[in-house]
């Protein structure tokens, strides 16, 4: 994230146009977040070896 990111962030915080709470508030919370992130990080696994095998460009994650 940039430092002009960041700002935009706080001001649409403080213009109350988003909100923001910690993680632990936020329920089902971190154990679910964590949880999609794997199976995404999974599936795009799958997906850059079939690519990789047809010699066809991939992303760099």
């Amino acid at each position: 994230m940039t430092q002009d990111n960041i700002s935009e962030i706080k001001e649409y915080l403080s213009n109350n146009l988003i909100e923001s709470k910690p993680i632990e508030d936020v329920k089902p919370g971190l154990p679910l977040l964590q949880r999609i992130a794997g199976l995404k990080k999974n599936n795009s696994k799958k997906h850059i070896k079939s690519k990789l095998e047809e010699n066809k460009r991939v992303p760099n994650y």
